[in-house]
């Protein structure tokens, strides 16, 4: 049941609290490599969790902190806030493991594909990461049968007006909650999107938007691609209850969030945090102006 993600504290208890799982015909720890000319090597991992011996097993994947890799605190950061604004995230928690419990790969893996670790600690080392559910039937930037390309993603963005409101509502409730991922990539600065998205088939036969890789978020906003934004800016239908939790999130909860004063490891830059608040401003400014001029009607 966990695999359609209706149960997000349920899913957070196990990343939280699940031991590695061992199970006939499933692998505890299933290593990847990443190898990028862009930023070189690094490492991720599927772990098998479980509460105990008696649960289904789920998997996470793990980014680990590693030298000038950013993404495992952007992923925990980003869920945070999605979190906070009712997005439809990944659970995603910061988790620690102990060297000992990889002992057996790094047996067998080259010492110098392993450098990069940031291990914590000198009689116990560990290292902390972002540990995401990973998602068995997520369907790679698909919605139904159409690829969730860029054009694609804008004329989604654009149909999301109140003129389409019954249809949007009854036919296409998925494109609603694009609308969301749209305002929350935007307000991220995520311009990873539409590669990082997908759907996930529910039982009912309705499809449900995932928002899987949020590691290129958070940063410096620059001149360049401003897709998110020019999505955001054709809709003309918002949901409310995100736009009430955007009004809410003021500086000095981002900064409580991005920059836990009892760990400076997971410090984000002030100026993200002071862009963060720019963007929040300019996307309440737009909607109270669409509010203002129609009414309602602007709500979903």
């Amino acid at each position: 049941a966990l695999e359609y993600l209706p149960d997000p504290e349920k899913t957070l208890e196990i990343l939280s609290e699940g031991t590695w799982a061992k199970r006939k015909g499933m692998l505890t720890l299933v290593p990847m490599k990443r190898e990028r000319v862009a930023d070189g090597l690094a490492w991720r991992f599927r772990i098998l969790l479980a509460l105990s011996d008696d649960d289904e097993p789920v998997t996470g994947f793990f980014k680990p902190r590693q030298e000038n890799y950013w993404d495992w605190l952007k992923e925990v950061h980003a869920y945070t806030i999605g979190r906070r604004i009712n997005a439809p995230t990944v659970p995603t928690v910061m988790r620690h493991f102990k060297k000992t419990s990889f002992s057996g790969w790094l047996g067998k893996v080259p010492a110098e594909e392993t450098t990069m670790f940031k291990w914590e600690g000198k009689k116990d080392p560990k290292i902390r990461g972002a540990l995401k559910y990973w998602v068995p039937s997520y369907w790679h930037r698909h919605f139904g049968a159409k690829v969730a390309g860029e054009d694609y993603m804008t004329a989604i963005a654009k149909s999301i007006h109140p003129a389409n409101r019954e249809k949007l509502e009854k036919e296409y409730p998925l494109y609603l909650e694009v609308g969301r991922g749209i305002i929350f990539d935007y307000l991220i600065i995520n311009e990873d999107r539409p590669e990082n998205l997908g759907t996930i088939l529910m039982p009912d036969g309705m499809q449900k938007l995932v928002l899987i890789d949020n590691g290129l978020a958070l940063g410096v906003e620059h001149a360049g691609r401003t897709v998110m934004k020019k999505m955001f800016m054709g809709m003309r239908m918002f949901p409310k209850d995100m736009i009430d939790a955007i009004r809410t999130l003021d500086e000095d909860e981002l900064t409580d969030m991005l920059r836990p004063p009892d760990d400076p490891v997971m410090w984000l830059p002030e100026v993200c945090i002071a862009q963060i608040v720019k963007r929040k401003d300019f996307i309440l400014k737009t909607v109270d102006e669409w509010h203002a001029k129609w009414g309602d009607i602007v709500w979903y």
